[in-house]
């Protein structure tokens, strides 16, 4: 199926659906816990791999993709990465700590580079995008720059601008 523009904005329209759902069930778990009052609460805030693992999946059937999900020991540098060479989103492993919009920010922001590269490796199938911008996500893909190399080229790069903007889209809803 081709990723038209009406096609684009719905698979948007239903990752939102996701989005809210998602945080909902999660709020309402966190909602009674008390973890600085209760320390057994604070496991309990913790939302579980197996529920990670079922938004991911639903992202990435809304999305067309076929990446698979990792977690990566938690640092100070990253929220997450997308490897082309391994088809995966690698999130830290204490992601499932984090505020429910922060969880849906990061997970969206490193599944559309996944969707970025599936459009610069089949663009026919994208036509929601123009070349140009395919071509410029291929160049950054191969030129990449990392925060810790600069942050602020890493910040400038356009696969890192559209990917901000559709977490924080997704994220927010």
């Amino acid at each position: 199926m081709k990723c038209t523009t009406v096609v684009y904005n719905q698979m948007i329209e239903d990752c939102k659906e996701i989005a809210i759902e998602f945080k909902r069930a999660v709020a309402t778990e966190r909602e009674s816990l008390d973890p600085l009052n209760n320390e057994d609460d604070m496991d309990k805030m913790e939302v579980s791999a197996d529920s990670l693992n079922d938004l991911f999946e639903k992202f990435k059937v809304v999305m067309g993709l076929n990446c698979k999900l990792d977690f990566f020991r938690d640092n100070d540098e990253e929220y997450g990465r997308y490897s082309e060479h391994n088809n995966a989103v690698y999130l830290p492993y204490c992601i499932g700590m984090d505020k429910e919009n922060a969880i849906v920010e990061h997970m969206a922001h490193e599944l559309y580079h996944a969707f970025q590269y599936a459009a610069i490796c089949s663009p026919a199938s994208y036509p929601c995008f123009d070349t140009d911008t395919i071509r410029h996500w291929e160049y950054e893909f191969h030129n990449y720059e990392s925060g810790a190399k600069d942050i602020r080229q890493y910040l400038g790069q356009e696969i890192e601008k559209t990917a901000r903007e559709f977490g924080k889209l997704i994220g927010g809803a």
